[in-house]
């Protein structure tokens, strides 16, 4: 069945993709290349002409550290006007998992998705906001306080986990009551230990005094740089401790990890937080970032 059409004719991208310099018609059909691999899709109706798809992707290591089954609506897309569609997708995703999170984001100006979803049990978490930068139109980057950042080793992680742990609370799942939060701080560290062992990840750590004060992942994605033809990469995961907070060093950490994803000739950018994040959301504009499109994120739970 061809689905490539909703991808070509979903509006909320499109701002999003103009900054990036994306080409829509290729996009859409990686993304429709992506669809077609999963393997729990659903369409509406079953036969003919589909007018709404969805799909689920399971998430073994979320799943894993929390000791619940995870899932993630990657795709939930019908005609703007298909409300029916939208609430028929929504039952057939929700009673295909029978125990367990699901856990989407849908744009906030898409109401017929978040109605639908929400008439079947979805609950509100929190907004999340998606920033986009073009380094290739960026001026000279501020290198003031580079000389105290270093790339990080594996035999730094205890540090950084104690961090994390300690210092990141301004995530999702802090948000939703259903997910136990001592278990929350381990997938996070694990996250950060995983970066150590993909080719395509890198650590930078801030240091005051022989001290860890904060540290940065970015994330270089080979698939979507060469769709682009420009390089695509993102700051994921950044942490400064409380006590070294007010010092600038979170404006730095984002300024070396632009100037090193400028120098592996990376030209798209892009970063999600919370819109609550107020001092994330000062920083990142601080940098030059712009809001490129917001989500609403959504989460259903089954005892």
């Amino acid at each position: 069945m061809d689905v490539q059409h909703f991808f070509r004719n979903y509006t909320y991208k499109k701002f999003q993709h103009r900054i990036q310099q994306i080409d829509p018609e290729q996009m859409a059909a990686f993304y429709s290349e992506k669809f077609r691999a999963e393997e729990n899709t659903f369409f509406f109706p079953d036969q003919g002409q589909a007018r709404g798809i969805a799909s689920l992707v399971y998430m073994p290591c979320f799943s894993r550290a929390i000791d619940r089954e995870v899932y993630f609506l990657k795709t939930f897309i019908a005609g703007e006007d298909e409300e029916k569609v939208y609430r028929e997708l929504a039952c057939r995703v929700t009673k295909a998992v029978p125990r367990g999170f699901i856990i989407s984001k849908v744009p906030v100006d898409n109401q017929n998705s978040i109605n639908a979803l929400s008439g079947t049990g979805f609950y509100y978490v929190c907004t999340e906001s998606v920033f986009s930068l073009n380094a290739g139109k960026l001026a000279e980057i501020d290198q003031s306080g580079f000389e105290q950042v270093f790339p990080c080793s594996e035999a730094m992680l205890p540090g950084l986990t104690r961090i994390s742990a300690a210092n990141h609370r301004d995530v999702r799942y802090y948000y939703d009551a259903n997910f136990p939060h001592d278990k929350i701080k381990n997938y996070f560290s694990s996250i950060v230990r995983q970066s150590f062992r993909h080719p395509h990840h890198r650590v930078f750590v801030y240091r005051c005094d022989n001290e860890i004060a904060g540290f940065i992942t970015v994330i270089i994605n080979k698939q979507l740089g060469e769709l682009m033809h420009s390089g695509y990469g993102s700051l994921d995961y950044i942490v400064v401790d409380k006590k070294f907070q007010r010092q600038n060093i979170g404006y730095t950490l984002n300024n070396y990890a632009l100037a090193f994803l400028q120098k592996e000739g990376i030209i798209n950018i892009s970063v999600k937080t919370m819109g609550s994040n107020y001092q994330a959301m000062r920083l990142l504009t601080k940098n030059r970032f712009i809001i490129t499109s917001q989500n609403l994120v959504l989460h259903h739970y089954t005892a």
